[in-house]
């Protein structure tokens, strides 16, 4: 099995770039950490195409990403898509063939942690269910912050599979209270931080009936699920420092008794305003995109339900056109912005719903740093277009 370690505070559309690797072995219940693998340190190829089939509308949707470097499996909020790239990589970088993926990231794995006692690493950092993602995730960063980024990425890596391997040790054969450790899984589950895949048709059936394999959001006669998904687009850790919020809303102001639905989402950045203190690790590609020091750009995604329409968006208030872009059957409104330091950005996207009647809305969101807040906000037939 290889468990995927998602690096929230650089957002990909399912959680965080896959930057971390660990290999478990398992026989007759008796599971063993076989060893821990980074993304970088050339240990995986950049391919020129795709290592697995991409479905319809994904190339154009991410720009080429999806299936040529293992880094980037997640940039589809598809778990069973980036199980299988990781799985193809490990074919044919390791020859082996895996019986199943799962990912966690930084902060499901904090959950996991109210379970043991604190975790002393080898640099002498203690790791607690409050200090493992500030440190991970941004402390880490600024402990190896000089003007040789190389050495620091590998110092970086260094700590990761140290902290890896001593999570893994304690959570196996340490103390372990098993009632706050099954509540830690289920609530890393139910915000969307831990997928599982299986490599056995069988096995993986049950867990998409189950509800554990990180789906495209799926509506039903009652529930009406969009997608709102988040990508860094600057190469940097600086997701670390964003907050975000999400608006629902919904009204039917048609004559032909459709709904339209409204997602409006709000994203503020916390970047201290003296960015020179922050590692060149943590700020990214900047100079190379050409941005100011300290800007986040992201690319922000809403998948619409199969058989709706989008019927417009706006940022900052702004109409802004759509390109016509899917992903299979979900429509999918695609924005980018950018935010400096202590800004916000506003933006929402308008659909209409494939049937005429009404429906609980629900928003399913990548899983960041800092929790989504979610917000019902009426929405004012007056604001909608009546194309």
């Amino acid at each position: 099995y290889i468990v995927v370690f998602q690096n929230n505070a650089e957002s990909r559309a399912l959680g965080g770039t896959a930057l971390s690797f660990a290999v478990l072995s398992i026989d007759k219940g008796k599971v063993k950490l076989v060893s821990t693998v980074s993304a970088g340190s050339d240990h995986f190829v950049n391919y020129s195409t795709p290592v697995i089939p991409v479905p319809d509308g994904v190339e154009s949707l991410y720009g080429g990403a999806l299936g040529r470097f293992v880094a980037n499996a997640t940039v589809r909020p598809k778990f069973s898509s980036a199980a299988q790239i990781v799985d193809e990589n490990w074919k044919r970088q390791f020859g082996t063939s895996v019986d199943g993926v799962i990912s966690i990231d930084p902060i499901a794995l904090s959950y996991m942690l109210r379970a043991t006692t604190p975790i002393t690493l080898p640099s002498g950092d203690i790791l607690t269910p409050e200090s493992l993602v500030p440190y991970l995730l941004n402390g880490v960063y600024q402990q190896f912050n000089s003007k040789n980024t190389g050495a620091s990425n590998i110092a970086k890596v260094v700590i990761y599979e140290e902290a890896l391997s001593a999570t893994f040790a304690k959570l196996s054969g340490g103390p372990v209270k098993p009632k706050v450790l099954i509540a830690a899984l289920l609530q890393g589950h139910t915000e969307g931080r831990i997928n599982y895949w299986s490599s056995h048709p069988e096995e993986e059936s049950v867990l998409v009936k189950a509800g554990l394999a990180g789906d495209l959001p799926v509506s039903d006669s009652k529930i009406e699920r969009v997608g709102v998904y988040f990508q860094d687009n600057v190469g940097s850790k600086l997701n670390y420092y964003l907050n975000q919020k999400v608006h629902t809303g919904q009204a039917v102001c048609r004559a032909d008794g459709r709904e339209t639905y409204r997602i409006g989402v709000d994203l503020t950045s916390t970047v201290p305003a003296n960015t020179k203190l922050l590692s060149p690790l943590i700020l990214g590609n900047w100079k190379l995109e050409k941005l100011k020091r300290g800007m986040q750009r992201m690319f922000v995604y809403v998948y619409a339900p199969p058989g709706s329409q989008l019927a417009g968006a706006t940022v900052n208030g702004a109409a802004v056109a759509l390109d016509k872009l899917h992903d299979e059957t979900y429509p999918v409104a695609r924005l980018q912005v950018e935010m400096n330091p202590g800004a916000t950005v506003k933006l929402s996207v308008d659909i209409v719903a494939a049937k005429a009647g009404k429906k609980t809305l629900e928003a399913q969101v990548t899983p960041m740093v800092n929790a989504t807040t979610m917000v019902p906000t009426p929405l004012d037939c007056a604001t909608v277009s009546s194309k």
